[in-house]
């Protein structure tokens, strides 16, 4: 396969910094990459710079084919004569003032799509996108024919358009075959295996000394002159075996510190600096609702979102808000924090809020420590373990928020709400944003939250292990499905089959009506009439299933 890009040595300082230092990669022709790092890493300026939009601090960049390219941010590329894509992707053909997030990203997707480059470029293109057109653009980007290098936090994607993973880790890359799932695979058999080996490591390390430190015990006890010897034989023993003996042990006790000093040092990976969270007791609800809407009516401006719907919340359980773009979810959770018409709480309710918005509460000035510390009813001690599961280093605890990027901020409220005192949680997509660690780390910490959730996502992987229950914007209305994303889509897939196997019926049905009035030869009434009330009997199931 022809090669479409190439670059060698390349890297990029920030102050004192090196933020990339990357030896060597290439794209060829038909690559499907997804680029995975932590926030911070480097993957926007890395493919910058493959763009030639930023020049390097050193090495070369070879470029060989067009690319096209989706931004997170800011303009999408020129308008080009198909609509096609456009079509498809639901995007609008003019950007205009005050078009949301969602609808831009579409319009830099199919724009950069109808290019049709022999390489795509995209980042992050479904930050901002619903369910059903993160499908479509998931069917685009598998369908694009060219090579495709995607930085992405969306797992499934990553999984279904993804045959190789870079990993931009400490300002080098590292490949990966295979999609992201299998990526994560190999990551946790290196850190089982970089386990097993630091544990090997300290365990003959503490072995060697403990046995240099008996050996230098016993070579201290020969040395001792004995009781009861007198001085010219207490001389004879000192030279017949101080000076023979303890001089061996002490060459023995030499040979294993070198022993020592020549072990291969293991460093203590990641995975063993895990720390179990302990969630302390918050004020209880009583009640078994925490929440309930009763007939709400919800405008966004001049729309209609909801109107006469009624939901519960249950204490103790998580639920997600899921729904197209627009239809009301951020609204919805707004409304029920304000308390509006028809929203009842329970008795004893505290309720913490997470939206883009709250990042801009924390306060500048202190250090990510103190802001958290603010809202906590924990120990300092809990509040830490809270900070360090989400990411943050002794050292990041104690920076101040002035200087952390978006992502670092979203962190820092959402580990201030996990500790401070509530037992209702709203929030709005808490996911945005955060790299791939905090995201699984959030996931981790949500599914074991003692309190009340209800989360607006639509990220299918975080609904899948936190979701108890969804609720579902439909039509006006809600519905409410008992189970996670996964359970609620192959629900609605035998829903499917279940509406085409009763079309079939009744179509049969119809077919033994006209037969059973003028029968054909051969046919025997008793049978048709008994193929009907079997007919009959299973429409009748099907209905009550439903």
């Amino acid at each position: 396969m022809a090669v479409l890009l190439y670059a060698r040595n390349v890297r990029i300082d920030i102050g004192m910094r090196t933020l990339l230092n990357i030896e060597e990669i290439e794209i060829r022709d038909g690559a499907r990459i997804g680029l995975v790092g932590d926030n911070g890493a480097g993957k926007s300026t890395l493919i910058s710079v493959l763009l030639g939009e930023r020049q390097p601090d050193g090495g070369v960049v070879q470029r060989f084919s067009r690319c096209a390219v989706v931004r997170q941010f800011g303009e999408a590329e020129e308008k080009t004569q198909s609509g096609a894509v456009s079509g498809r992707l639901g995007a609008k053909e003019e950007v205009h003032a005050g078009i949301s997030g969602g609808e831009m990203e579409r319009i830099r997707l199919a724009r950069a799509l109808e290019m049709r480059a022999p390489l795509l470029m995209a980042d992050e293109p479904t930050t901002n996108l619903d369910f059903s057109a993160r499908e479509e653009v998931e069917k685009q980007l598998k369908d694009h024919e060219g090579a495709l290098l995607l930085v992405s936090h969306d797992r499934e994607l990553l999984d279904s358009v993804c045959s190789e993973i870079w990993h931009l880790e400490n300002g080098k890359i590292r490949v990966y075959p295979g999609n992201y799932s299998a990526f994560y695979a190999q990551r946790q058999r290196e850190r089982d295996f970089a386990l097993q080996e630091y544990r090997a490591y300290t365990h003959e390390k503490a072995r060697l000394e403990n046995l240099a430190a008996g050996v230098a015990r016993q070579a201290a006890h020969i040395g001792k002159v004995p009781k009861r010897m007198g001085n010219s034989e207490a001389r004879l023993h000192k030279a017949s075996v101080r000076d023979n003996a303890q001089e061996k042990l002490q060459n023995r006790v030499s040979a294993i510190r070198s022993r020592i000093e020549n072990l291969e040092v293991k460093e203590r990976p990641a995975a063993e600096q895990r720390v179990k969270m302990e969630w302390f007791e918050r004020s209880a609800i009583t009640s078994r609702e925490a929440i309930r809407a009763n007939r709400i009516t919800l405008r966004g401006g001049e729309k209609l979102l909801l109107k006469g719907a009624s939901f519960t919340v249950p204490t103790g359980r998580r639920t997600v808000i899921v729904g197209e773009n627009g239809c009301g979810k951020s609204t919805l959770l707004r409304y029920i924090l304000q308390g509006g018409y028809g929203i009842k709480t329970a008795p004893g309710v505290k309720m913490g809020y997470f939206a883009q918005e709250t990042l801009g509460r924390l306060r500048e000035r202190e250090s990510v420590l103190k802001n958290v510390m603010y809202e906590s009813v924990l120990p300092e001690h809990a509040a830490r373990t809270i900070l360090f599961r989400m990411g943050f280093s002794d050292r990041d605890i104690e920076k101040e928020i002035c200087v952390l990027s978006g992502g670092e901020r979203a962190r820092v409220v959402l580990c201030a709400l996990l500790a401070g005192d509530y037992n209702v949680l709203l929030l709005d997509e808490p996911g945005n944003h955060l790299d791939l660690t905090a995201l699984e780390a959030l996931e981790e910490m949500l599914s074991a939250y003692p309190g009340t959730l209800l989360l607006v996502s639509h990220d299918r992987r975080m609904i899948d292990r936190v979701a108890h229950r969804l609720l579902i914007f439909e039509k006006g209305g809600i519905r409410t499905f008992e189970g996670n994303y996964e359970e609620y889509e192959r629900s609605r897939s035998n829903q499917e089959e279940e509406k085409l196997e009763a079309e079939m019926l009744r179509m049969r049905m119809a077919e033994l009506i006209g037969r059973m009035a003028a029968p054909r030869k051969g046919d025997e009434k008793e049978a048709l009439e008994a193929e009907y009330d079997q007919i009959a009997a299973r429409l009748r199931g099907m209905e009550k299933e439903t």
